[in-house]
């Protein structure tokens, strides 16, 4: 990961064949949206907006295959290495995942229901007695109508989960890198000093009670754009905890915490919000 990041900032040349490489390989486009959002953090927009030109141009290949999942992660990915960039502040930047994750439902549901659609229908075909079991509803079985509109918003929260993380990981990275390239432990202090001030915390609870008990699926699709940005706030504070606490098992307490966080990233939230209440890491270090 180094090696490339290295590479990519030795020329503009070698950050164009970075973003083209890995925006045409699929899965790894995470990395060349992360390429776009190192040379915009370090030398600006203006330099970055040519390699930005040039890694849209395999995503919007991608686009023709009605696969939007790269331009939205690079789109999304710059404008919070824009934002972070001009502001320095992360909760600036990762509050933008809140629109990010509004437009990204609008644009599916408008110009890619038939997408989902399809999706829906090789579904059943390939997984019919997983769905069925997932659609049960008490001991009756839902109606087709109410299966198709019960599968068409799961797959819709699904996908804003997969743009939204692939989005972190894109900026995370590229800071990372930025980090070890010219500023050797930089990201980790910032990261471990992320917590979200508290107007903008009651902004991210109120959006995430709305959408959470909403009955709209366009609605419940937007939770996760208020979701995860209070769980990287739990996860900083995680990771702020363990280096203070844990000595010598600080490596294994992270992993630890990264294999159980599925089961109990409710108790991150949870955390990071009395965090930003009550300042939780002065007691703790106390």
């Amino acid at each position: 990961m180094e090696a490339l990041a290295r590479f990519a900032m030795r020329s503009r040349i070698n950050a164009i064949i970075c973003v083209l490489l890995a925006n045409m390989i699929p899965m790894t486009f995470f990395l060349g949206s992360a390429c776009a959002a190192l040379i915009i953090l370090r030398k600006g927009f203006k330099e970055g907006s040519i390699v930005f030109f040039y890694a849209m141009l395999p995503a919007l290949i991608w686009l023709s295959y009605q696969s939007p999942g790269p331009l939205l992660c690079l789109l999304g990915t710059v404008l919070l290495a824009v934002c972070l960039r001009r502001t320095m502040h992360w909760s600036a930047a990762l509050m933008l995942l809140v629109p990010i994750a509004i437009c990204t439902v609008g644009i599916l549901t408008t110009l890619y229901s038939e997408f989902l659609n399809n999706i829906i229908q090789q579904l059943k075909m390939v997984y019919p007695d997983w769905l069925s079991y997932v659609m049960q509803n008490g001991a009756e079985p839902l109606i087709q109508e109410e299966q198709f509109v019960f599968l068409w918003g799961l797959l819709l929260k699904g996908y804003i989960i997969f743009v939204l993380l692939h989005i972190v990981v894109s900026i995370f990275l590229a800071r990372y890198w930025q980090s070890i390239l010219y500023n050797p432990g930089g990201l980790k202090q910032e990261f471990y000093q992320f917590k979200w001030p508290l107007p903008w915390l009651l902004c991210l609870l109120l959006g995430m009670m709305i959408t959470m008990w909403s009955s709209s699926i366009w609605l419940q699709a937007c939770l996760p754009g208020f979701l995860i940005p209070l769980l990287l706030a739990g996860l900083a504070l995680g990771h702020d905890i363990i280096a203070a606490k844990s000595g010598q098992y600080q490596k294994i307490c992270i992993i630890l915490m990264y294999l159980f966080l599925l089961f109990v990233y409710p108790l991150f939230i949870v955390i990071a919000c009395y965090d930003s209440l009550f300042d939780l890491r002065k007691k703790v270090r106390s």
